[in-house]
């Protein structure tokens, strides 16, 4: 038994390294200049506070490119919107971009966080979009509590809301 696992392993490695060597060179990769990265995260940044809706939260059903998307109401809208508002909140928060404008931006989405997260809940057996909102809500509450550090009465309220996703 332990040959055939070392035979296997040695196939696919081989395998594997017949593959690459089918690939070439590397293409060069261009340096980038001083300042272009800054400048691609804040224009990240601009984009998702131009998009944010006035509730706080990012997205909604409205734009489907015209597929039929299977998504029973309205839980699987909220799933949505909770996973790519979630998502939104904690590039904001990833940035590190403090300017006033980011921060009322990211004060709007913890209030629909805390208003909506509670909400979210699985009712359909047939889908699981409850899951993205639960793990990438999860993901935007670590990223909030450590952008709230030292203020102890958000902490709580952010402990809370964590500990209800995984009950």
């Amino acid at each position: 038994m332990r040959l055939l696992l070392i035979a296997s392993t040695f196939l696919v490695f081989q395998v594997g390294a017949q593959s690459l060597a089918k690939l070439g060179p590397l293409p060069s990769i261009e340096v980038l200049k001083e300042g272009e990265l800054e400048a691609s995260i804040k224009r990240g940044v601009d984009y998702l506070i131009g998009k944010q809706n006035k509730d706080g939260s990012w997205g909604g059903p409205t734009r489907t490119k015209g597929l039929n998307i299977y998504a029973p109401v309205p839980d699987s809208h909220l799933a949505f919107r909770t996973g790519a508002s979630t998502l939104a909140l904690s590039g904001l928060l990833d940035s590190g971009d403090r300017r006033p404008e980011v921060v009322a931006a990211i004060k709007k989405a913890e209030a629909w966080l805390f208003k909506k997260l509670p909400k979210l809940r699985h009712l359909d057996p047939t889908t699981t979009y409850n899951v993205w909102g639960h793990a990438y809500g999860l993901r935007a509450i670590a990223d909030l509590y450590v952008y709230r550090t030292g203020d102890e009465a958000k902490l709580s309220r952010l402990k809370q809301l964590a500990a209800k996703q995984i009950e």
